[in-house]
């Protein structure tokens, strides 16, 4: 599981402009990890998978599993979901400024943020 950094990018933008207009107010990201009993679309991985992502095909067989399994599916099963203490973005910014400093930021949140849901995923 590889997160991009590319949202980390907006979010920091978000907390440098409060830090430039002397706001004192912080941007959080809260990790969350999912786990279901039952998945929707077990049945139908294998046609979903065959059309690729972003075609018609593969949001197709995504909805009729879906749907089906809203109508027809009996044991729904149960899903857990837990949550991690929020994360201030302002913690993760430095006196460099410029691009390469906010890439870097952006990055170190993204492996932070992927070991805190990898870790909350194990003690579900």
């Amino acid at each position: 599981m590889e997160f991009k950094d590319g949202f980390f990018k907006v979010v920091l933008y978000a907390q440098n402009q409060l830090l430039h207009r002397e706001i004192d107010s912080d941007v959080m990201v809260v990790c969350g990890a999912c786990k279901y009993e039952n998945v929707p679309e077990k049945n139908y991985f294998k046609k979903i998978d065959k059309h690729g992502f972003e075609s018609l095909g593969y949001y197709f067989w995504d909805l009729w599993a879906y749907q089906r399994w809203v109508w027809f599916e009996r044991n729904k099963g149960k899903a857990k979901i837990c949550f991690n203490e929020p994360i201030a973005l302002k913690n993760f910014l430095h006196e460099k400024k410029g691009k390469q400093a906010q890439r870097d930021a952006a990055r170190r949140i993204a492996h932070e943020t992927r070991a805190i849901i990898c870790d909350l995923l194990r003690k579900m």
